[in-house]
């Protein structure tokens, strides 16, 4: 009987394992690396249900010779993706180069890298080989307050029209703020203690407010509210309010239009 020799029995299989051994250095090499950015919003480097992802985030990678070899933008999910060229090892660098006038969520005059590094790395990442799952947190510091009672806006709303006669109620204010630790679920907040912002005559009846934090204003969004006046521009519209006067809110725009709060055109906004 004529027995195969042991050379040709093994060629074959030498052969496979030497093309899966090339095969997996090529991947390995250009193997992607993923990762998203969040919001860190109480500063402990892990992301929680309600931290959101960062898009519009840039991703760039270096190799050793200080060339840019990938790069890549965090999507509306927060998540980004980097094949180097010539493969590994690089050095991951995160940059925030947007301004609130080219980014709703997030503006590098006040937001800087999340406080807690040592959990989840700096904005400067060295890897030899490829990785997945890598987190970057920004933070904004005024999401928390140093001060122990700090002021809350609110609205009020007010029976009666807003011009002069019977029933006018345009000269009631209707923004106000009020020191947090004067609020008393019990008994009414005292008058010295609420200070007034505006007046119904300037916006009606509003209802949702919020702070902008790059202009430092308060925006008040106009509601139908039974028995309380709208405002001089309808249902819809959005106010500008400077928390430190008394009356004045501007129109930031009219209703039935798209409103996006860091619009390039309004002065003073970003």
């Amino acid at each position: 009987m004529n027995l195969p020799l042991l050379s040709n029995c093994r060629r074959q299989p030498l052969s496979i394992l030497l093309i899966t051994i090339f095969s997996f250095v090529i991947n390995s090499s250009r193997a992607q690396t993923t990762g998203t950015v969040f919001r860190d919003y109480n500063g402990n480097g892990t992301k929680q249900a309600n931290e959101p992802f960062v898009p519009g985030v840039t991703v760039n990678a270096y190799n050793a010779s200080e060339a840019l070899v990938g790069s890549s933008v965090t999507s509306a999910a927060g998540s980004w993706s980097i094949t180097p060229t010539g493969g590994y090892p690089i050095r991951i660098e995160f940059v925030l180069t947007s301004t609130a006038a080219t980014n709703c969520f997030f503006n590098q005059g006040v937001d800087f890298n999340g406080y807690s590094g040592a959990t989840y790395g700096s904005n400067v990442r060295f890897l030899s080989a490829q990785a997945t799952g890598l987190t970057f947190a920004i933070s904004y510091p005024g999401d928390y307050v140093t001060n122990t009672n700090p002021k809350i806006a609110t609205s009020v709303f007010t029976n009666g029209n807003l011009t002069a006669g019977a029933g006018n109620s345009g000269n009631t204010r209707n923004a106000v703020t009020v020191l947090y630790n004067t609020v008393d679920a019990v008994s009414p907040t005292p008058a010295s203690n609420i200070t007034q912002v505006n007046l119904h005559a300037d916006m009606g009846s509003v209802w949702g407010v919020t702070h902008h934090v790059q202009s430092g204003r308060l925006l008040y969004a106009a509601v139908l509210k039974r028995h309380s006046a709208l405002g001089p521009n309808g249902s819809g519209a959005v106010y500008n309010v400077n928390p430190s006067t008394t009356t004045g809110a501007t129109l930031l725009f009219p209703g039935g239009r798209y409103l996006c709060l860091c619009c390039n055109n309004w002065p003073g906004c970003c």
